[in-house]
């Protein structure tokens, strides 16, 4: 992620990696459910503390981190969720963000149906499994929305209109996945650390300015730049042509848990 963007610019950036997705939960035998069930919102507060840097901190993840008008993107995205034809919210976070999640819940005037808790943080995967599972023992019919916590979405009423216009494809059993259209192309990328693994960037054409950690180097044809593992990595196109790159990776071990979100 790049620190020196303001985080309300980066949380733009994050919205178009992760989208919300909408999916059914179907009954065995139904065949489509009643017309009018609600949408349980699964939330994922959860992170490293690593995403809105310096405003977030590992004791603070990005979604309790106040950024314009002292909002929180958690706040945010509970007040985008709720209203009609919204079911109260199941949120995911880490063990140690319990308090921060329920105070940020009732700021905004929600009450959860339930906050999860992760012992370990083990990835996007494992968090909406639980969720969905809950959600099921309530509800084995229920319509689920999983939507990250911090993706910066300003027109909260066009959003809920394309949720709700979706709901028919997810009851026939689509996954539907709502994306972020770009405003502009952007010359650089930011790609999370990994705990475990190390890379070789080598630029194979053109040039590619490659940021690890603190390091940054302009890299021509054939230069290279190592990235240890837990460095962040920056990749950026300062000319005219396009940029090649490769990456030799070693590691020690993969995992869902290796990437630093």
């Amino acid at each position: 992620m790049d620190r020196r963007a303001p985080p309300a610019a980066r949380a733009q950036r994050i919205a178009a990696r992760r989208a919300p997705a909408l999916a059914h939960i179907p009954r065995t035998g139904d065949a489509g459910g009643i017309a009018d069930a609600r949408i349980t919102p699964i939330v994922l507060c959860g992170g490293a503390g690593a995403g809105l840097w310096p405003l977030s901190r590992a004791g603070r993840p990005a979604p309790f981190a106040a950024i314009e008008g002292g909002t929180t993107p958690l706040a945010a995205t509970l007040r985008r969720l709720a209203g009609d034809g919204f079911a109260p919210p199941v949120l995911v976070t880490g063990a140690a963000s319990r308090v921060l999640a329920a105070e940020e819940a009732a700021a905004s005037g929600v009450d959860p149906a339930a906050i999860l808790l992760e012992p370990e943080g083990r990835g996007t995967a494992p968090a909406i499994l639980a969720a969905a599972v809950r959600a099921a023992e309530r509800d084995p019919a229920a319509l689920l929305l999983a939507s990250p916590s911090d993706p910066a979405i300003p027109d909260a009423a066009g959003f809920r209109a394309a949720v709700r216009a979706a709901v028919p494809a997810a009851r026939a059993g689509r996954i539907v996945a709502f994306g972020v259209a770009p405003e502009r192309a952007d010359a650089a990328i930011d790609l999370p650390a990994h705990l475990h693994r190390a890379a070789h960037r080598i630029v194979v054409a053109g040039v590619a300015e490659v940021t690890a950690g603190e390091e940054a180097r302009a890299l021509a044809p054939g230069g290279s730049l190592l990235v240890p593992a837990g460095a962040a990595l920056r990749l950026a196109n300062p000319g005219e042509e396009d940029a090649v790159l490769i990456a030799v990776r070693t590691c020690a071990r993969l995992g869902e848990d290796d990437v630093v979100r």
